[in-house]
């Protein structure tokens, strides 16, 4: 196994995962980024409680003066009750379900492209050494999404410095989240040099499918969520 060398930077590797692999199949990547979340989500809510019991004298004291107002008046007996608001009117349809993402513009892909993207989308979720996996999502990715960390060039020499034998399930383990489970690439539409395809994945427990965009760069078809 490679040593870990001093300065590794394991916010470009996490940023690498949340924002490729994870944006590509629409999902979610868990991290140490989420505790943060949870740390200021219990600051705001302690905080909320902190005022509301400041306020629940003065809000008490202000309902029993009206409920004693109100109690002096006697009801209508003729008044017809209000409807529950969850009542549907009668003849009125249920609200549609959730739709399956819709198929991209133009025509169905051809066996050759149709093959490729598949075999793009279901690499994400190989496990295989840390270096050769980074590498898979680096080639595999488009010029612009790679441009939003610094480019390959600087994602490369980072590389370098990160462990390359660990086997991915181990290192994503290690981060908090999960290699991504691809169960099917569906609806692959290609117009030009840009396709679509509704990939059904999962990825620490949720699983859905979503549109992920792709663009051919150099005669390859590569992820290109921004696209």
């Amino acid at each position: 196994m490679s040593p870990r060398v001093s300065g590794h930077r394991p916010g470009i590797t996490r940023a690498i995962l949340a924002g490729v692999v994870a944006t590509t199949l629409g999902l979610a990547a868990c991290g140490s980024d989420d505790a943060d979340g949870d740390s200021a989500a219990t600051s705001t809510t302690a905080g909320s409680s902190s005022a509301a019991a400041t306020s629940e004298k003065t809000s008490t004291e202000a309902s029993e003066t009206s409920e004693t107002a109100a109690s002096s008046e006697a009801p209508d007996p003729g008044a017809s009750a209000e409807p529950a608001p969850e009542d549907r009117p009668e003849g009125e349809p249920p609200a549609p379900a959730p739709a399956d993402p819709p198929p991209a513009a133009g025509a169905p892909a051809n066996q050759d492209d149709a093959a490729q993207i598949d075999a793009v989308a279901r690499g994400l979720g190989e496990d295989k050494p840390w270096g050769e996996y980074q590498r898979t999502v680096f080639d595999t990715s488009c010029r612009a999404n790679l441009d939003r960390y610094g480019g390959k060039e600087m994602l490369l020499q980072d590389l370098e410095r990160q462990p390359q034998d660990t086997m991915a399930s181990k290192v994503m383990s290690d981060m908090g989240t999960s290699l991504p489970v691809v169960h099917g690439v569906n609806d692959i539409h290609v117009e030009g040099d840009r396709a679509t395809a509704n990939v059904d994945a999962e990825m620490n427990g949720q699983r859905q499918t979503t549109s992920a965009v792709y663009v051919r760069e150099d005669g390859q078809w590569k992820t290109c969520n921004g696209a």
